[in-house]
């Protein structure tokens, strides 16, 4: 019986993480702004960047503020990640080269969502694999923060 909950929790919880993304792709085009996204670097958005970062923290109600690492480029060509939390020194690498702010936002709201995870004892290393009930979990907060965030500065990605 716990086995059918805990399937049925991680497809509501999936098919909510699309339901928010797709609100999102929506609102960007509404807004005019998805032919107009450019490849970024942190140069680029370094304030706003700061901003979100701090404003996500807030509405996480992380206690500590984690170290966060932004790259403009990969340590190695066959890297695949564009961003990661480090649970051993509670560290965040985003990587920033050659993406467009909103995926680099989404990144840096999923990351931080795995550190308050961290924070709240959720998380071991054998938990976090592509569909596991922490990595929905963090697409589907990264994905609503990113709808609150949007909603609150609806000119953030221009």
């Amino acid at each position: 019986m716990d086995k059918n909950v805990g399937t049925n929790t991680r497809i509501l919880i999936s098919a909510k993480a699309i339901n928010i993304i797709m609100h999102i792709k929506d609102i960007i085009k509404e807004q005019g702004v998805a032919e107009g996204l450019t490849e970024s670097t942190l140069s680029d958005h370094e304030d706003q960047l700061r901003d979100f970062v701090k404003w996500t923290c807030d509405k996480l109600k992380i206690k500590k503020m984690p170290r966060l690492e932004f790259q403009d480029s990969k340590e190695s060509g066959d890297q695949k990640k564009t961003a990661h939390f480090d649970m051993q020194d509670g560290m965040i690498w985003i990587y920033t080269g050659n993406r467009n702010l909103a995926d680099i936002m989404r990144s840096v709201a999923h990351e931080l969502t795995h550190y308050k995870q961290d924070e709240k004892g959720q998380v071991s290393p054998d938990q976090s694999y592509p569909g596991s009930p922490i990595e929905q979990q963090a697409d589907a907060v990264a994905g609503y923060l990113m709808k609150l965030y949007l909603d609150k500065e609806p000119g953030a990605l221009e």
